[in-house]
């Protein structure tokens, strides 16, 4: 045995166990803060969202969701390190990444004001009316699309109002 090599490690235990708290957070809603608060539950999520297996980003990016409704307390001090990967992520041919990249910046966007968004609006927008203009884009991430960009244009008005004849 070379004590230099080592197995892969099992992708789907990182799936199960993201979607395990992604179900938590989202089951028991604000109480999932205390399990939150006294982990590295953040530094986690934020190495799993640069895995190169896009199964695992795509639970990553549901528990991110999910975390933000629940606790965004948590959430918010990693949003610097979080949106650009999440913009990273907003690649049409991978659906299921992308759809919960898009719905987890929706989540974020309504708990930000507008000052604290303004700097990733132009970065998510250019890549949400690609996505929105797209033919055959499927129906979830059709919806998404439009929701976040909505929740963009919402809190962010003067940053989306100039965008919106592009779709």
């Amino acid at each position: 045995q070379n004590p230099d090599q080592y197995d892969a490690p099992d992708k789907d235990f990182m799936i199960v166990a993201l979607d395990l708290l992604s179900g938590l957070a989202e089951g028991l809603n604000g109480q999932i803060d205390k399990l939150v608060q006294n982990s590295n539950m953040m530094q986690l999520l934020y190495q799993c969202m640069q895995d190169p297996m896009p199964e695992v980003r795509q639970s990553s990016f549901a528990l991110l969701g999910d975390l933000t409704k629940a606790c965004f307390q948590y959430v918010h001090p990693c949003i610097s390190d979080f949106i650009p990967l999440l913009g990273q992520n907003l690649n049409p041919e991978l659906i299921s990444v992308c759809n919960n990249a898009t719905w987890a910046i929706g989540e974020i966007s309504i708990k930000l004001e507008c000052n604290e968004l303004r700097p990733y609006v132009e970065l998510a927008l250019a890549h949400l009316i690609f996505i929105i203009n797209r033919p055959n884009t499927p129906k979830t991430l059709l919806e998404n699309t439009a929701i976040t960009i909505g929740r963009l244009g919402y809190i962010c008005p003067h940053e989306v109002a100039p965008q919106l004849q592009q779709f």
